[in-house]
């Protein structure tokens, strides 16, 4: 989706380093997301099947506390051979139950509230996260006013100020 800023995080940070505030998934100070993507199966995933027990159980206690989360296909396996017994339970809550159903535009998001947070289910069709409660962070268009190709930023928060780098990724000047 265009004017959202992403990043990335591997499980050790999301089980040591994660906590809900104000909405928000917090890793360090600065670095907040309002929504985490649980991707399904993707080329440099092979096992997009699998979920460890104490990432599933951190996925779950951040959505308790707030969070949004926006996951694709269940995860039925665990890593290594030793078994949670609290493993399906916590699937179940996540990725299980009735999940509703919101119209925006011509396309439909799924979604369920679990604790203080959302669970939201891909595919994620909709332009924009709004009907989530997340505005876009930058707009960035071109001179005949339509969304700007090749462009990569980013956006740094400090206590004092806000900074955008945007940079253009083609070899030719472009108007913004």
């Amino acid at each position: 989706l265009r004017g959202y800023a992403y990043d990335s995080f591997n499980p050790d940070a999301l089980v040591n380093s994660a906590k809900v505030i104000n909405g928000k998934v917090q890793f360090t100070e600065g670095t907040a997301y309002p929504i985490l993507v649980f991707p399904s199966g993707m080329k440099l995933n092979p096992n997009s099947d699998k979920i460890a027990p104490k990432t599933l159980e951190k996925l779950l206690e951040l959505v308790n506390a707030g969070a949004t989360l926006l996951v694709g296909e269940r995860p039925e396996k665990t890593f290594g051979k030793e078994v949670d017994k609290h493993f399906e339970n916590h699937l179940e809550q996540l990725w299980g139950g009735v999940f509703s159903r919101l119209k925006d535009g011509k396309t439909t998001i799924t979604y369920k509230t679990l604790g203080k947070g959302m669970v939201v289910k891909t595919p994620f069709e909709a332009e924009t996260f709004d009907k989530l409660g997340v505005q876009r962070d930058v707009i960035i268009l071109d001179s005949l006013g339509n969304y700007a190709k090749d462009i990569a930023w980013t956006h740094r928060r400090s206590s004092k100020n806000d900074s955008y780098f945007i940079a253009n990724q083609q070899a030719v000047k472009i108007g913004i």
